[in-house]
């Protein structure tokens, strides 16, 4: 019905006729796919750069049986939304420890123990790292 490439992949339907009236009958591509055995995988506009391998890369990555089953492809989508959960944790934790961290040199500030908020971390050199002058031995 309009200008694009419908992908579809060859199996039987295994729900209820009814169900897949009211869920895949919505367009008439659709309804021609299934009468064909056919489920509706996506669309593919008529102006795609066939040339482009990220394409065809991104379809393998549709196809659960190509990355070793559903329950492969479910557990490692798990794993990929657990790993973005942690990183999102770490960022956020990371970002209120700088905010307690102002927040505690803020208050030291308003209450007199400090002149100014920032306090720059700079190694301070002690009497042993001195450095010394070429030519002059100290005795200890």
């Amino acid at each position: 019905m309009g200008f694009y490439y419908r992908l579809a992949q060859r199996r039987k339907l295994q729900l209820a006729e009814n169900i897949v009236n009211d869920a895949l009958f919505k367009e008439s591509d659709t309804q021609m796919l299934a009468s064909y055995s056919l489920v509706p995988v996506t669309t593919i506009v008529a102006t795609a750069n066939w040339s482009n391998p990220m394409m065809f890369e991104e379809l393998r990555q549709r196809a659960p049986w190509r990355l070793g089953g559903a329950d492969k492809v479910n557990q490692m989508l798990d794993e990929q939304d657990w790993k973005a959960e942690l990183d999102k944790r770490a960022k956020t934790d990371e970002h209120l420890s700088y905010l307690g961290k102002d927040g505690w040199n803020l208050y030291n500030k308003k209450i007199g123990l400090r002149s100014h908020m920032y306090s720059p971390k700079v190694p301070r050199k002690g009497p042993s790292q001195e450095p010394k002058a070429p030519g002059i031995i100290i005795h200890s």
